[in-house]
């Protein structure tokens, strides 16, 4: 066991050890922790909303634990009495503030908590007392499924959709299709005119080793608008890092290329218009990529990995992904911190993935 494991760890069990105990359960509260990023939370939509919904009918107020950068997507969900708590545990390194949280959590007295993180998250968490307890089962971390009282299985080597459809049916004994769980969100698309292709572009991802840099997406954008010069080019983000990028991008391309940096400048329904007006969506994996998604935009991920289980081209035919054949150990590569795979990618293949998307539409090009 490497050493900064071990210190966590040992870190995790001098917290367990100074928290109180928890709250009264006879009251009706649950909670439904949800603490990983935006591309996790919109492919769970669906599981979130029956499970707020069941409750509420049984009279429970639900209380959901998610991160406040991205809080904002949830005044979409119809969640009536819903309470909002704002994650501060994942990075808090102060353990008497961690103790603190965590003792204002459980003196709320949850009678269920449902953990719907996906992965190893936030292990202070499990901290969380509750009479019953439901998590997805934790592969990667196994420490976490101590104390669970009841575990759902999760497909490892297929899509995200799968382990979504499974927690749903072990909880309510339905069954919901993968077509069910991946229909488009928030109504339906605005398109504007076939004459005028809009693209919007991700300038994000979840981490860096799986973007290529700055002036190869430029170089991408170029070859685009060479083959279809009647377009209206959008680059859209989240941060300080999508932003330098963003700019980088705009620095590097040529004179006569038209594109819109709305960086940062769209908060979360200006975010929701612009991908539902728009014709198709070409980014990196992030939370954006998953939200056009799961709007219905015609999405090109611009991928880095061999096996990504948010590769949505195999569970639907509006998702091309351009990845590499081979597994690449990115830190060992010329191209660090981007992956060498999109460093070297042949543009012409972004192009191919257009025409096959557009193929029973009529664009000028």
């Amino acid at each position: 066991m490497k050493t900064s494991h071990i210190k966590k760890w040992l870190k995790f069990i001098k917290v367990k050890n100074k928290i109180n105990k928890f709250g009264d359960k006879n009251q009706n509260r649950v909670l439904l922790t949800m603490t990983d990023g935006l591309g996790d939370l919109i492919s769970r939509w669906n599981l979130v909303d029956k499970i707020v919904t069941s409750e509420q009918i049984k009279g429970n107020t639900v209380c959901i634990l998610i991160k406040e950068r991205i809080s904002e997507v949830y005044k979409f969900l119809d969640t009536k009495n819903t309470v909002v708590l704002f994650d501060k545990l994942e990075n808090e390194k102060n353990v008497d503030k961690l103790v603190k949280e965590l003792n204002d959590l459980n003196s709320l007295g949850f009678r269920k908590i449902y953990h719907l993180e996906f992965g190893g998250n936030n292990r202070f968490l499990r901290l969380i007392k509750a009479k019953e307890s439901i998590a997805f089962f934790n592969y990667s971390h196994s420490e976490m499924n101590k104390g669970v009282g009841k575990l759902i299985n999760v497909f490892p080597e297929k899509n995200i959709y799968f382990d979504v459809q499974n927690y749903y049916y072990e909880l309510f004994k339905e069954k919901s299709s993968i077509d069910e769980l991946t229909a488009p969100l928030f109504g339906n698309l605005n398109r504007g005119s076939v004459e005028k292709v809009n693209i919007s572009i991700g300038v994000g991802a979840n981490y860096i080793g799986r973007m290529a840099s700055s002036k190869k997406l430029a170089k991408i954008i170029e070859v685009i608008y060479q083959e279809y010069p009647n377009i209206t080019i959008t680059l859209i983000g989240k941060g300080s890092f999508d932003q330098e990028y963003a700019d980088e991008i705009i620095k590097n391309i040529r004179e006569g290329i038209s594109i819109k940096n709305k960086v940062n400048l769209f908060d979360t329904q200006e975010l929701i218009n612009q991908l539902q007006s728009s014709d198709i969506y070409i980014g990196y994996d992030s939370g954006i990529y998953n939200l056009a998604f799961r709007l219905g935009v015609k999405c090109i991920c611009l991928a880095g990995g061999v096996h990504d289980r948010y590769e949505h081209d195999g569970i639907s035919t509006s998702v091309i992904v351009i990845k590499s054949k081979t597994r690449i150990e990115n830190k060992k590569n010329s191209y660090y911190p981007y992956h060498p795979f999109l460093e070297e990618l042949d543009e012409t293949l972004v192009i191919e993935a257009i025409d096959k998307l557009f193929s029973n539409q009529e664009i000028e090009r």
